[in-house]
């Protein structure tokens, strides 16, 4: 018997039960966690993958008509194989209108299409794909850098996509530098650089080729300096104009960013400034763009709404040469450019201005829509906000330095890549969970990579595998990652039992030494900060039925910029990977800190997310005031400390101890912990 999975079972159930909802109903707002692999690894890979079969449709658990059946995933006696059949005549389409009541989700293909730019939506527990850095070239000619093929996209001023250019391999922008006959873009290294020639011809321009940067690091470290909360200095040589800009707060929040963008000519300068205005219940932040004129007077201001973003990205504003700023918006629709005119500065002083000044700061002229090939499941609303739920979830203590040390071992895993992780006969690498295919293989993993050894671990939908894991389930044979997903019980949430690997929550779930959680299931075991000053490393940023980052420190220099550990699905990471994000990168995220936290030393345990290479737990774990936990039995299918015993938890372990098959108000509880 495996207490755990009774626990997470009786505990599903109740709450279902109380709440009169599904997992995912409005009345909880909580997800349940996708079905987990296990370290159990089967005695013949023979029989396990060459069964056939399809994904089974979720049968329901309620037969009282009276009683409304919970949206979590559903709990099979078995977890099937899933493959890949061939599609049948007989299979029916699905319905083209998405709004009619048959309407089935829409694949994602991730497959980007040649004519247009690309995104994927972002969707229940799934950060979406935008393009980004985004720049004016010259008048009738912007690009922006596509999600999925990267490749930086021309496109018009009617929104017609003219042509693209291949990114080198390896390349990812940080900076945006206008100059009067090219554009160029700095990697994040700063040691290599990309030109643009404004004069290109985007038509017959496909690669873009990377050269040394040469500029001096004491140089860059002057181009930004603090002046109190509130004001900043930007004294930026590569732009038009030699003197410093003195950039204050216009909004009257706390000033966090201040960067330079120019179009290469004209007199006026250009600033992009970035406020958090406040950081509860969520971060908040608002963009101003700031004109300035030869003297360094401020002249002009453009106030730059977030709200309507479907997700803001890095480096969406540029200046067009007659003066407009321009704002890359990726909508449900596709991509839209808005485009604005300066009003004249408020004369607030200090003073935080109300919606209705803000909004008379933003003077939008005109609307680009660019062509789009929108990719996504809209099929699944979000839950809307209900009342919280007071849950009494065990928290195992454990240290910050404990949090970094099993996160940054996602970074280090060192697999190597066999032919049957890459690929397998019967199983086509397609998300179309309507015919049956769940596995799509991350696109950063490549045929050539066969026989070579990887870092950092693939990024997996429904995965929480830690290092030891991931290596061991590879070697027998687990296809490596699974970007393919979907949020329909009927699909079996699009989870796939034989790939490995980690999604955005397993992964901050495992740094925190706990059972995975969904994003929202991680609201139970954290609090919320009250201010910027409380955030330290590993606590995270929490976009509840999104995505979560795992915080890791503050970017050197004046300026505000989060560094922190994720699992992604975007292009440069498809996995584990450490990223620096500027706060209106973050804008909507939750801060939160893990309950059992601490910043005292803990006894050492293997370094795969808390557990020993068997999955089982760590024996002794220190509390957050210092002292160390006795000894207690551990759940061998996870990497949290037994909870405290109470008179509730008692309960619950002594139902755990009765058979595993157990009948509750007309629901089949089935223990859903099997081998993968």
């Amino acid at each position: 018997m495996k207490t755990g999975g009774i626990l997470a079972a009786s505990l599903y159930i109740g709450i279902a039960l109380a709440a009169g909802s599904g997992s995912f109903g409005p009345a909880n707002g909580r997800e349940a966690k996708a079905p987990q692999a296990a370290a159990t690894i089967p005695v013949s890979t023979t029989q396990r993958f060459q069964q056939p079969g399809q994904i089974r449709p979720a049968r329901s658990s309620f037969e009282d008509p009276g009683i409304r059946a919970p949206a979590g995933p559903p709990l099979p006696e078995t977890r099937p194989s899933v493959m890949n059949p061939p599609a049948t005549p007989s299979t029916a389409a699905p319905p083209n209108d998405p709004r009619s009541p048959g309407a089935l989700p829409p694949p994602v293909s991730a497959e980007p299409n040649p004519n247009t730019l690309n995104m994927i939506r972002t969707a229940p527990e799934q950060i979406g794909q935008m393009p980004s850095q985004f720049m004016w070239i010259r008048d009738g000619l912007m690009a922006a850098r596509g999600p999925l093929d990267n490749a930086l996209v021309f496109f018009n001023d009617e929104g017609r996509v003219l042509g693209r250019a291949k990114f080198p391999e390896g390349f990812d922008t940080e900076d945006i530098v206008g100059l009067p006959t090219a554009i160029r873009l700095i990697d994040f290294s700063h040691r290599t650089q990309i030109t643009i020639q404004r004069n290109v011809d985007p038509a017959t321009f496909t690669t873009l080729q990377a050269t040394p940067n040469g500029s001096d690091p004491s140089i860059r470290a002057r181009r930004l300096t603090r002046r109190g909360a509130q004001e900043m200095i930007v004294n930026d040589e590569r732009q038009n104009g030699t003197h410093p800009l003195t950039v204050r707060s216009v909004a009257g929040g706390q000033l966090a960013q201040a960067y330079e963008i120019s179009t290469g000519s004209g007199d006026n300068r250009y600033v992009a400034t970035e406020e958090i205005t406040a950081v509860k219940p969520a971060l908040t932040v608002r963009v101003v763009v700031q004109r300035f004129d030869k003297a360094g007077k401020l002249s002009g201001v453009v106030y730059v709404p977030l709200d309507n973003f479907e997700m803001v990205t890095r480096n969406f504003i540029a200046i067009t040469g007659s003066g407009q700023a321009r704002v890359m918006r990726p909508t449900a629709e596709g991509v839209r450019i808005d485009e604005y005119d300066f009003a004249a500065p408020p004369r607030a002083g200090n003073r935080r201005l109300n919606d209705a000044e803000l909004k008379s700061l933003s003077r939008k002229l005109r609307e680009i829509a660019v062509d789009t090939t929108v990719q996504g499941d809209n099929s699944t609303p979000f839950n809307g906000a209900g009342a919280p739920l007071e849950l009494d979830i065990a928290a195992p203590p454990i240290t910050r330095a404990k949090v970094l040390e099993n996160a940054r071992a996602y970074l280090t895993v060192n697999w190597v890549m066999q032919r049957e992780n890459f690929e397998r006969p019967g199983i086509e690498s397609r998300c179309d969970p309507v015919r049956s295919y769940v596995w799509l293989r991350p696109r950063n993993l490549t045929r050539d990579m066969i026989g070579t050894t990887i870092a950092p671990m693939p990024y997996k939908w429904g995965g929480d595998d830690t290092p030891s894991t991931f290596r061991t389930r590879a070697e027998w044979g687990a296809l490596a990652g699974d970007l393919c997903t979907c949020r329909q019980a009927e699909y079996n949430y699009c989870v796939f039992a034989d790939s490995a690997g980690i999604d955005c929550s397993g992964f901050v779930s495992r740094a925190w030494g706990i059972e995975k959680r969904g994003t929202s299931g991680l609201l139970d075991v954290a609090t919320d900060l009250d201010s910027l000053n409380d955030l330290k490393p590993g606590d995270a940023f929490d976009w509840p039925q999104r995505h979560v980052r795992l915080f890791t420190g503050m970017a050197e220099g004046p300026a505000t910029a989060f560094v922190v550990l994720e699992s992604s699905t975007r292009f440069q990471c498809q996995g584990v990977c450490e990223r620096t994000y500027r706060p209106s990168e973050m804008n909507g995220y939750r801060l939160i800190r893990y309950k059992g936290i601490g910043d005292t030393a803990v006894a050492a345990t293997a370094s795969n997310g808390g557990a020993k290479p068997n999955g089982t737990a760590a024996a002794t774990a220190a509390k957050p005031n210092g002292t160390t936990a006795a000894p207690a039995a551990a759940d061998e299918d996870t990497a949290a400390a037994s909870p405290k015993v109470t008179r509730k938890t008692a309960k619950v372990k002594a139902r755990a101890a009765a058979p595993q098959r157990r009948v509750v108000r007309g629901v089949t509880i089935i223990d859903r912990r099997t081998s993968w």
